[in-house]
């Protein structure tokens, strides 16, 4: 029988090896209880035998709002990607920008936890605010250019119609200005977009 106050109980929940061990979750859970019982960061990190950062971090995750901590312990996205997102876009945010994320896995049929490179994708910049260049999920060209890029490809492959190979298996084709221009100009559009 255990005896002890409710802190020493919260201790003993985190340093028993009897039973199946506790999420990164629970134990942000239980080292909150303890901050809250007045324990300092360094005592809890003392006695359970984890880094202050540790505690620190998975005591920070229980300010987390519900989506992220459920998330979290669904194992959609790691608990430190959630604080950092917290912490650099706020609630709001971080949720808008997770739940879009995942509603595009969701319709791909994609099984893959969030990752800070599908987030800095999606937001087309890093988490540090540098542009970067690509997008999540990936731009489709509009109506207008994959028209433009299906009726050059028909021209060309017309081309290949009565070509011979040579013997290096290399080909040598002939394309009209016009033809070229367009693919110069497709190839633009399709960089602008």
């Amino acid at each position: 029988e255990f005896r002890g106050g409710a802190a020493q109980q919260s201790l003993l929940i985190l340093t028993s090896n009897s039973g199946k061990s506790l999420t990164p979750l629970e134990r942000g859970k239980v080292f909150s209880r303890l901050l809250n019982y007045g324990w300092s960061i360094s005592d809890i990190a003392s006695k359970t035998g984890v880094s202050e950062v540790t505690v620190r971090q998975l005591a920070e995750m229980c300010t987390l709002p519900a989506f992220l901590q459920d998330q979290i312990q669904q194992n959609r996205i790691s608990s430190s990607l959630a604080v950092h997102m917290f912490e650099n876009f706020g609630a709001e945010k971080s949720i808008e920008i997770i739940s879009a994320i995942a509603q595009y896995h969701a319709e791909q049929g994609i099984n893959k936890k969030i990752t800070k490179k599908m987030v800095q994708s999606f937001l087309d910049m890093d988490l540090n605010g540098k542009e970067k260049k690509t997008s999540y999920p990936p731009k489709k060209p509009s109506k207008k250019v994959a028209l433009k890029m299906q009726s050059a490809l028909l021209e060309i492959s017309g081309l290949f119609e009565n070509v011979k190979i040579e013997e290096d298996e290399q080909v040598f084709i002939s394309v009209p200005g016009n033809l070229a221009m367009q693919i110069i100009a497709m190839s633009e559009e399709i960089k602008a977009a």
